[in-house]
């Protein structure tokens, strides 16, 4: 596979308390090396959770997750949007224009009316499925469908690729992720943006995941703790600009990371809707680390879709470990601690996390992270997930390898494989250490 590198980056993360404002990429990575979180009761605005709670049928069993600040704001104008659009499209599909966007802004790609490509995943659900529909207001516009989650993009910025709207569930952005990768290598398009948003805003979805009891008691991701009990809706918007990475250097594109190898496969019938299946998550790992002609026990850290369940936690973490199966430690982690599980954008938000290891060399400390869970063999595979900012090691001794699980509750999954930047800035390691230790 061609080497693709990650040249623009925008993100929308909840702050919770931490912050009057949605997290960028910077100030999202300081939340993670604070140890903090964005947990935080339901905004008001959305809907009195309040009158809806309880533990019997008809009733939402959590009031608390990780929720953006005003998603309701948009600049219809700046992006050439019309009034009439603007009030049929997702909320989430505004979301991502805002941060496709700002991505490419920040790659410094000349994208207008070039061969760039749109991957997208949202919770594409415009305003008439939300609230009570008013079919006299709707007039004539198609803003609000599935597939404009990734149209409108291409559109208002003029983008000339594959557009392309995906949905896996919360292995969505992986696989918009690996579309795109595939997309850049066959030379379908010369650079894609991979992007994905979650609002968690829509009444009745809070009644589904009560009811299949998979919210955790009190709203928080407790990734490989004894304690997880279910996972907390998290929302997020992230963008992403990818091109082949000899382009990049050519260009001395500021680039994130690279990517060596992705895939992508399905549990099929081995077990029920929404189990993890060892062999399957397996499988498609050894396949990306195949594409990047890796072994995976040389990774030096492995970011896991780890959600905090009962099951799902020591399944993943387990054949991880017997898998990697090496004399010294291997060192994992799961960004919803922080965030709660943001379904669609989940892999991105950990993709997220690895660029701002690689750029600091740091990786930042797990939070709710009390007791460890005794179904995951800590000993016995050399396990650890660091309490405190830790140095990325490097086997290598040249740049650090690190891959990314995803998984969908559908049966989907996929691994991504990344390795650091050719210039890979050590000089920033120090000063996050001696900052956050």
């Amino acid at each position: 596979m061609t080497s693709i590198a990650i040249v623009g980056v925008s993100v929308e993360l909840p702050s919770g308390k931490y912050s009057p404002k949605n997290l960028d990429h910077d100030t999202f990575f300081k939340l993670l090396l604070d140890r903090a979180d964005a947990y935080e009761r339901m905004p008001a605005e959305r809907f009195n959770a309040n009158a809806w709670l309880g533990n019997h049928l008809g009733a939402i069993h959590v009031d608390t997750g990780a929720f953006l600040k005003d998603i309701n704001m948009f600049d219809n104008v700046e992006f050439g949007v019309s009034t009439r659009d603007a009030r049929s499209m997702a909320p989430a599909t505004r979301r991502l224009l805002e941060n496709a966007f700002l991505a490419l802004l920040d790659s410094g790609i000349d994208y207008r009316s070039r061969n760039v490509g749109c991957f997208a995943s949202a919770t594409g659900f415009d305003l008439s499925t939300v609230s009570e529909p008013d079919e006299y207001d709707e007039r004539g516009s198609f803003a609000g469908y599935p597939s404009m989650v990734a149209n409108r993009i291409s559109t208002h910025l003029d983008l000339l690729g594959p557009s392309v709207p995906t949905d896996t569930a919360c292995s969505s952005t992986l696989t918009a992720f690996h579309l795109a990768v595939q997309a850049i290598s066959q030379g379908d398009c010369e650079a894609a943006v991979v992007a994905g948003c979650q609002l968690n805003h829509r009444f009745i979805d809070w009644f589904t995941y009560s009811q299949g009891s998979l919210l955790a008691k009190d709203g928080k991701c407790k990734p490989f703790d004894t304690s997880a009990d279910g996972f907390s809706r998290g929302e997020g918007c992230i963008a992403i600009v990818l091109k082949p990475l000899e382009r990049a250097l050519q260009d001395h594109d500021r680039v994130y990371a690279t990517v060596l190898g992705t895939s992508l496969n399905s549990s099929g019938g081995a077990a029920p809707p929404g189990a993890p299946v060892a062999d399957a998550q397996r499988a498609a790992m050894m396949r990306a680390f195949a594409q990047a002609n890796r072994n995976f026990k040389d990774v030096d850290y492995v970011e896991l879709h780890a959600t905090g369940t009962a099951k799902g936690d020591p399944t993943e973490a387990n054949w991880v470990g017997a898998e990697c199966s090496r004399e010294d430690e291997l060192l994992i982690g799961s960004v919803k601690s922080n965030i709660g599980h943001t379904e669609i954008v989940a892999f991105l938000a950990s993709l997220c996390k690895v660029i701002s290891i690689f750029k600091t060399g740091t990786i930042p400390p797990a939070v709710n992270l009390r007791t460890l869970n005794p179904a995951i063999e800590w000993e016995k595979h050399k396990l650890r997930v660091p309490l405190c900012a830790t140095q990325l090691p490097c086997r290598n001794g040249k740049r650090p390898l690190v891959s990314i699980a995803s998984s969908g509750i559908g049966g989907s999954n996929g691994h991504a494989v990344l390795e650091g930047p050719p210039q890979h800035l050590h000089s920033t390691v120090r000063q996050y250490l001696v900052r956050w230790s």
